[in-house]
């Protein structure tokens, strides 16, 4: 959350938005050829801050209305596909006799035992030499639906076929099941020549166009989803200059959604914090060494989806010290790992519309403690517009809800980035916080004024400015030597006057 360029943000509202007129707040003076000009107000809250990060950014709000960042990963998803993919019938299995078990085409440390079939299509190929009709019967023995076995029978026609090689129609075998033994499936044929005599031909062969099952379940070996990896971007550092900012109890949270029904362990590639002097770090902790289990599904829960939800954080990581040195991005790469422990005696099990998905989290609560925490930032500006003003006088007016105290400087800048000017150490503008009286919210907004004086030699050397330089200095300290919650009502309202002298 960007809530250390609030107040800078708030400082651009001064210069930069024309969005309302403040109408009589201020009592301007009238004097000959001077001009009063109501310029801008605004009230920039922590919500607006956070609007403006990159990438998947929102608040959460307890329920007392504290803050907390988070900071969102793209979610990484892995389907069945990486399990059994649908496999293309690029090859004819020949049944070399009358009964003969065809081998899946599967991963030798798959072990299948029961599988619904989705839209995939049989077909058969046979060769006989002579030229007669035979009656054929086809079974699977290892294949059946509704307790029947599959069977079809076919009557080829090789006394009319002319090069004594037929190949028969497709059937479905969508919700047909199968029970493999072995990974391997029976067929069986009777082949029958016209005077009932029984026969083999010279060749029988099996082919499917896309082995496709809905359902499987058996033990499927262990078996890597290669999760890819992302970045998350933190934009809480983007403005820093100097100064020290503490979160308290930033965590990196995995969210897993997990529907197959097999143990799955994490396995941690990479995860890595980046600082804002381009510094790496990685995340320390035992359970990057030997990974996270997941919760899945058992046998009896088809179609079921688990949730793991875990946390890297202060208790179990390095990474509060590691937030400390101004975290800009975390990057991150895992994986997931099947059946890690290689236990053959769990029961496996997948359907088609099964999937593994991760989704990371960086949550930010907004319980923070700055010293001297200086962040800068430059804004566009012109004053063309006054090319006869010989003088000016700003007149700012803050109502500050937040118990955090803030000095702002102001620096004056040519199109070439030289300094024309700045605030005097006496013109800082100084905003006070609001009190917590020993409680954890303020409960009233401190409001203020200040004014600038620009006198014509002054005024004269901002003229040609073209951008103006903003520093601003946090510090919780004056309120407590605690860290401090925000909360999402927090917002800083600003208003800008002005008076132009005229020649």
């Amino acid at each position: 959350m960007r809530f250390t360029s609030l107040y800078l943000g708030a400082c651009l509202l001064l210069f930069y938005s024309c969005s309302s007129f403040f109408g009589d707040e201020f009592e301007l003076a009238q004097e000959t050829r001077d001009i009063a000009l109501p310029l801008a107000y605004g009230s920039l809250s922590i919500q607006d801050v956070i609007d403006r990060a990159e990438g998947d950014a929102s608040l959460r709000l307890d329920g007392d209305g504290r803050v907390t960042a988070l900071y969102s990963g793209e979610i990484l998803r892995d389907n069945a596909n990486k399990i059994f993919p649908p496999v293309p019938g690029l090859f004819e299995f020949e049944i070399r006799d009358s009964v003969d078990e065809l081998p899946l085409p599967v991963n030798g440390s798959y072990r299948l035992d029961k599988g619904i079939f989705d839209n995939t299509n049989i077909f058969f190929k046979f060769r006989y030499n002579e030229k007669e009709t035979i009656r054929l019967v086809m079974k699977i023995a290892s294949v059946n639906k509704d307790g029947q076995v599959w069977k079809k029978e076919y009557l080829l026609n090789f006394a009319d076929d002319a090069d004594g090689e037929i190949t028969t129609e497709t059937s479905l075998l969508a919700s047909w099941v199968a029970f493999p033994v072995a990974n391997k499936i029976k067929f069986q044929y009777e082949a029958y020549r016209p005077n009932g005599e029984r026969i083999l031909l010279n060749y029988a062969a099996m082919r499917f166009d896309v082995l496709k099952f809905v359902y499987l379940d058996g033990y499927f070996g262990n078996h890597t989803f290669d999760i890819k990896g992302d970045i998350i971007k933190i934009n809480i550092f983007d403005l820093w200059k100097s100064g020290g900012l503490e979160i308290e109890n930033p965590t990196i949270r995995l969210d897993v959604d997990n529907s197959f029904g097999f143990p799955v362990r994490s396995k941690v590639n990479q995860l890595t914090l980046k600082t804002i002097g381009n510094n790496l770090f990685n995340v320390e902790s035992e359970y990057i060494n030997k990974g996270i289990d997941f919760s899945y599904p058992a046998i009896n829960e088809v179609g079921s989806v688990k949730n793991t939800v875990f946390h890297f954080d202060g208790t179990n990581s390095n990474i509060e010290e590691l937030f400390k040195e101004k975290v800009v991005q975390v990057i991150y790469d895992f994986d997931a790992l099947a059946n890690p422990d290689g236990d053959i005696g769990v029961k496996n099990f997948y359907t088609s519309d099964a999937f593994f998905a991760v989704k990371v989290d960086v949550e930010l609560p907004m319980k923070i403690k700055s010293n001297q925490f200086t962040i800068a930032d430059t804004f566009d500006v012109s004053f063309d517009d006054y090319s006869e003003a010989i003088a000016a006088e700003l007149k700012i007016r803050t109502a500050n809800p937040f118990p955090v105290d803030m000095d702002i400087q102001m620096i004056f800048l040519d199109a070439a980035g030289n300094e024309l000017s700045r605030l005097t150490e006496q013109e800082i503008i100084t905003i006070n916080g609001a009190p917590l009286n020993g409680k954890d919210k303020t409960t009233e907004k401190i409001t203020q004024d200040f004014v600038v004086n620009f006198d014509e030699i002054r005024f004269s050397k901002i003229k040609t400015t073209k951008k103006i330089l903003f520093n601003a200095s946090l510090d919780t300290n004056t309120q407590s030597q605690q860290p401090i919650w925000l909360f999402g009502d927090y917002g800083l309202d600003v208003k800008l006057a002005a008076i132009v002298k005229l020649k």
